[in-house]
C-alpha cells in the first residue's frame, strides 16, 4: 500500500482551509502506520496539539494540523507599561500525508485510542515500547553485593618502571584489594615509579633485592587493611617478603629465581614452619618457578609433599606462562580461595593471577563505642528496702 495522491490532489493539500473530522477507522489506521507518529525536531514541550482536518467535499485528502502555543512580547505603551510575554495561537500543517485505504483495509484497522477529533499527543504512545518489568529486581552493583569478598591479583611484573601506569589501571579495573607483583626491578629509591604504581586511598610495601639487579617484591593494597611487616631471616634460594593482614593472617610474597635448586626444599621448610608457628591463616603465593604441571620431575615431588605436609591448599591448576608452565601458585591455609582466573595482561610473560576469599579478611571498620547507659546496671525496685532488713537481721 502506497502514496495515490495526483499532482492535482497534492496542490488541493496545500490549499485545504476547511475542516471537518474524518472517520474513525481511517484515523486508527494512520495511527497504526505511524502517520500521526511526532517528529523528532520537535521538542516535546513545544505545546502542540494535533488535530485531523479535511475537506468537505468527498474526494478530499485529509491532513494533520498542529495547534502550536508560541510566546511573544507586547509592544509597552508609554513609558510607565512593561512589556509582557503574551501567547498566540496559530496552525501548522505538517506536510505527512496519510496513505489512500481501502475498504478492507479501513474495516481491518485495529481499534486503539481515542474518539476525539483531536488527539492531544497521540503520537506519543505510537514511539513507545512496552518493556516487560515484572522480573526486575531492585539494581545492585556487582562489587556492592560482593563487599564481603576480597579481591587478589598476582603477577610477575619483569619490571615496573615501564608499566606503572598500566598495572594501576589493572588495579583499578579489577577492583583489586591487592596486588602482589614479582620482579619488579625496582630499588629503593624509585619513588617516582612507585608513586605511579599506587593508585588512590592505597598504599605500598617494596622489598627491593639486597644486592646485584633484578629481582624485588612489591605488595600494593588498600588502606582499609592494615599491613605490617614481620623481620624474617634471609633466605638464599629465594626472595621473600612477610607480612601481616589486619593482625590475622600470615602472608609471604616469594620469588625463586630459576635454577636455584640447592638448599630450595630445606629453607622453605623452615619459611612453613615459621608461619605455622605464628599463625593460624597463612597466605603463600609468587613466582616459584617450579612447573608444578610435570609432577613426575624430582623438585616437583618434593616440593607438592611438602606442602600437602602443612596442610597447605594449591589453588592454580592453569597455566601461567606464555610457554604453557604453571610456574605462579597461591597456597592457603586456614581460609578458602575461590573464583581464580588466569588473564594475560599483555605486559609480561606471567599471566595475572585473580581470586578472592569470601569472608576472610573484611576491612577494619572502627568499633562503635558503647553507650555508657548500657554499661550501667539499672537499680531494681526496693533495692535500698531489701538492704536494710538484711542490715537489721544481722545486727540483730
Amino acid at each position: 500500500m502506497g502514496f495515490l495522491y495526483t499532482a492535482e490532489q497534492l496542490q488541493q493539500l496545500a490549499s485545504s482551509n476547511a475542516s471537518t473530522s474524518i472517520d474513525e477507522a481511517v484515523l486508527h489506521l494512520c495511527q497504526a502506520t505511524g502517520i500521526l507518529r511526532r517528529k523528532r525536531y520537535m521538542h516535546r514541550g513545544s505545546r502542540r496539539s494535533f488535530t485531523i482536518y479535511h475537506q468537505a467535499t468527498e474526494d478530499a485528502i485529509p491532513t494533520l494540523q498542529s495547534r502550536c502555543v508560541s510566546p511573544v512580547w507586547s509592544t509597552p505603551v508609554g513609558n510607565s507599561a512593561p512589556r509582557k510575554k503574551v501567547f498566540h495561537q496559530h496552525l501548522i500543517t505538517i506536510r505527512t500525508m496519510p496513505v489512500t485505504a481501502t475498504a478492507a483495509a479501513v474495516a481491518t484497522a485495529p481499534v486503539t485510542a481515542a474518539t476525539d477529533s483531536t488527539c492531544a499527543g497521540s503520537g506519543r504512545e505510537a514511539n513507545l515500547c512496552r518493556v516487560n518489568l515484572s522480573n526486575c529486581g531492585p539494581f545492585q552493583d556487582r562489587h556492592e553485593q560482593d563487599s564481603s569478598l576480597v579481591k587478589f591479583a598476582v603477577l610477575n611484573a619483569r619490571s615496573v618502571s615501564n608499566k606503572a601506569f598500566i598495572l594501576n589501571d589493572r588495579f583499578t579495573s579489577h577492583h583489586l584489594d591487592f596486588l602482589f607483583i614479582t620482579e619488579s626491578w625496582l630499588s629503593g629509591d624509585d619513588i617516582i615509579a612507585l608513586g605511579d604504581l599506587c593508585p588512590a586511598h592505597c598504599s605500598f610495601l617494596n622489598s627491593p633485592r639486597v644486592s646485584g639487579r633484578g629481582g624485588g617484591l612489591i605488595t600494593v593494597f588498600k588502606n582499609s587493611f592494615k599491613c605490617r611487616i614481620v623481620p624474617t631471616d634471609l633466605f638464599s634460594t629465594f626472595e621473600l617478603q612477610l607480612f601481616k593482614i589486619n593482625a590475622s593472617v600470615l602472608c609471604a610474597l616469594v620469588y625463586r629465581p630459576p635454577k636455584m635448586y640447592c638448599n630450595f626444599i630445606q629453607e622453605f621448610a623452615e619459611l612453613l614452619s615459621c608461619m605455622a608457628s605464628r599463625a593460624d591463616k597463612l597466605l603463600i603465593l609468587g613466582d616459584f618457578n617450579i612447573h608444578i604441571c610435570c609432577p613426575s620431575k624430582p623438585l616437583v615431588n618434593e616440593f607438592l609433599g611438602l606442602v600437602d605436609s602443612f596442610n597447605l591448599v594449591q589453588s592454580v591448576m592453569a597455566p601461567t606462562h606464555q610457554k604453557g608452565h604453571t610456574l605462579d601458585l597461591v597456597l592457603s591455609s586456614g581460609f578458602s580461595v575461590s573464583n581464580v582466573k588466569i588473564v594475560d595482561t599483555g605486559v609480561s610473560d606471567h599471566f595475572m593471577i585473580l581470586f578472592e576469599s569470601s569472608l576472610f579478611c573484611p576491612p577494619l571498620h572502627p568499633p562503635h563505642p558503647t553507650p555508657l547507659s548500657e554499661l550501667l546496671i539499672p537499680p531494681q525496685p526496693h533495692s535500698s528496702l531489701i538492704l536494710l532488713c538484711s542490715l537489721f537481721h544481722l545486727l540483730s
